[in-house]
């Protein structure tokens, strides 16, 4: 049903909204999900609400999305989804979405931070058992989230980091959505490691490999690192106060079928070939900070140096490059603004 609703709101989102209406697309889903329920529980009546081209200020987006923008029989959709049990609806809208491994000991709590580009709806990293404190900046923030656990019923928390009693908990978790454009010239995800590391005993970064694949802007936290775990293009890095070697394993699914073997072999951290790789800090320093499975599974060899340079001496020339395009861009913005 989901996928079919989504249809629907694109279609009408296409018709009259304006060419940026796309990406809205799942908000309006989560809308009218959420409109359904305080349908069910009493707070709007069905008809009035199908009947009303209006949007209902629900989230902060409905309102902006209101400015300058002609009305959207977008409420209409919701004879289609009446019949539908809201929870499900909201679950099967939850399993659209890809979750991230759970690593962790799934039944003790934990914080979770998000680590924007832009405020963007997700729901990886949504926790449906209510055992999850996220940690807020904004005040809108999270609002989704708080609608679907209004829904389930399910009590995850929403506090801003100076209310968190860090020493509670085991694990912080940080989902990592900027791009590597803004990861580099920003300040990185590593110093809020970093930070954290001072506050909690694990933290676990989930982010794509193309970030952590050199990891030079990590130094100050490679002593910390304990785990990768490399799936394609996902990472995710398993950092631990007293950590003293790193291991390196390749989530292969045809060897590793399920998340419990996963686990186990994360709890053994025995070496297995094209399984898990064990290296050390001085050898990671060593191979210009990088980061890689087959790297650390093969022998030390000269042509693994000499890749390493190339690599290296590509990336200083990109840089290079990216210094030039920025230095040009601000000479044509001073022309443009005299």
């Amino acid at each position: 049903m989901i996928e079919e609703l989504r249809n629907d709101v694109s279609r009408i989102l296409k018709k009259y909204g304006s060419g940026t209406s796309y990406r809205y697309t799942d908000y309006f889903v989560l809308y009218l999900i959420y409109l359904k329920y305080l349908c069910d529980t009493n707070k709007y009546k069905y008809e009035e609400v199908i009947n009303d081209n209006n949007l209902y200020d629900l989230f902060s987006f409905t309102k902006s999305f209101k400015n300058d923008k002609e009305d959207l029989p977008i409420n209409k959709l919701l004879r289609n989804i009446s019949i539908y049990d809201t929870k499900e609806l909201v679950k099967e809208f939850l399993a659209s979405y890809e979750t991230l491994m759970p690593i962790y000991d799934t039944k003790k709590e934990r914080i979770f931070s998000i680590n924007r580009y832009m405020s963007t709806l997700s729901f990886i990293g949504y926790d449906q058992d209510g055992l999850t404190t996220y940690i807020t900046k904004r005040e809108n923030e999270y609002e989704c989230f708080k609608a679907v656990d209004e829904i389930l019923e399910v009590k995850n928390k929403y506090l801003k980091e100076e209310d968190i009693q860090f020493e509670k908990y085991e694990y912080l978790c940080i989902y990592d959505t900027k791009p590597k454009y803004r990861f580099i010239k920003d300040n990185n995800v590593y110093d809020l490691i970093y930070d954290y590391l001072h506050k909690i005993d694990n933290v676990i970064l989930y982010t794509t490999y193309s970030k952590i694949s050199n990891f030079k802007e990590g130094r100050r936290i490679l002593r910390h690192l304990k785990t990768v775990i490399l799936d394609e293009d996902k990472a995710i890095m398993l950092f631990n106060k007293d950590a003293t070697e790193v291991s390196i394993i390749n989530y292969d699914k045809e060897k590793i079928k399920t998340i419990d073997k996963l686990k186990t072999i994360i709890d053994n951290n025995r070496k297995q070939k094209d399984v898990l790789v064990k290296t050390s800090y001085g050898d990671i320093i060593s191979n210009n900070s990088r980061i890689g499975f087959s790297l650390y599974e093969l022998d030390k060899s000269e042509e693994i140096k000499d890749i390493n340079k190339i690599v290296d001496q590509n990336t200083q020339l990109l840089n290079d490059l990216n210094r030039i395009n920025d230095t040009v861009e601000e000479e044509i913005n001073k022309l443009l603004n005299r």
